[in-house]
């Protein structure tokens, strides 16, 4: 499907804004606790021993993001300015990644809502704006869909190379990704059910990157900085998890985590939703 005249100028607009906001004021704000650590951690005067002794003692996540960040310091100079300033890259790449994810999967001018979206949302606004892993990490998220759904369609040595290599940044870049990879595995087993075919290569990407996710995070979770308590999002959960799902803490209100649920509960028992949702993408690329 081309892009008319006023669906390029509607894009170019939407992004145009959607990355100046992320840009503008970036650096406006002096550096938060954990915007600390991670430009402590990232200080391109470590040594490479060193710089992983300073994130098992101080940092909660694996090691991926502050390396990666200590070596755009060694390259554009070691500032909270550039430091932030890789956020705002990677969240401004963001709005076209998750824009051509929707049009690939949608087929249709939908990828502009999602687009707009995307470039307004003040949550991606805020995180592009901070020296911490999210932005990129939802950067290399939206990246990795975008090649698993190619290879499902149709596979090549470079899609191939590409789906290997952002798994490996996006797995070891924090360990909620692999809810990602655990929702590869579920809709290559709906196809399998359904359909009777195998994706030999993504299932053994799949495998191969929870083994490697244990190596890294098992031991990252052992460590003594990450035991403790006060990282309340690490401990066991009680009963009250379930009717706030930690939106008391980031958004303010248990009312909004349970409107939420109700909805969820609606959409999936009255409309089939996730039902359709996996029958309608089976039939998509299968």
């Amino acid at each position: 499907m081309r892009l008319d005249v006023y669906e390029k100028y509607l894009l170019f607009f939407i992004c145009f804004f959607g990355i100046l906001l992320r840009y503008v004021n970036h650096s406006y704000d002096n550096l938060w606790y954990d915007e600390i650590i991670s430009f402590w951690v990232a200080n391109p005067d470590f040594s490479f021993q060193e710089t992983l002794n300073q994130n098992r003692l101080l940092e909660v996540n694996s090691v991926t993001y502050n390396l990666i960040l200590k070596y755009f310091f060694l390259v554009f100079g070691y500032s909270a300015e550039n430091g932030r300033l890789i956020s705002v890259i990677c969240g401004s790449c963001s709005i076209l990644t998750v824009g051509y994810l929707c049009k690939m999967l949608a087929k249709n001018r939908i990828y502009l809502f999602a687009v707009f979206l995307t470039s307004f949302n003040i949550y991606l606004i805020s995180y592009s704006q901070e020296i911490r892993v999210y932005s990129m990490l939802f950067l290399f998220a939206s990246l990795n869909l975008i090649f698993f759904f190619k290879i499902i369609n149709k596979n090549s040595i470079i899609l191939s190379l590409g789906f290997a290599f952002s798994s490996i940044i996006l797995s070891s870049l924090h360990p909620f990704s692999l809810i990602i990879f655990l929702s590869y595995a579920l809709y290559l087993g709906l196809i399998f059910l359904n359909h009777k075919k195998i994706y030999k290569y993504l299932s053994l990407v799949i495998f191969l990157i929870f083994i490697f996710a244990i190596f890294i995070y098992l031991n990252n979770f052992l460590s003594g900085a990450n035991t403790h308590e006060e990282y309340f999002w690490r401990s066991n959960p009680d009963l009250g998890f379930y009717s706030n799902y930690y939106f008391s803490n980031f958004f303010g209100s248990r009312l909004l985590g349970i409107v939420l649920l109700i909805i969820l509960i609606f959409l999936i028992f009255n409309n089939n939703f996730f039902i359709l949702f996996f029958a309608n993408s089976v039939r998509l690329f299968v």
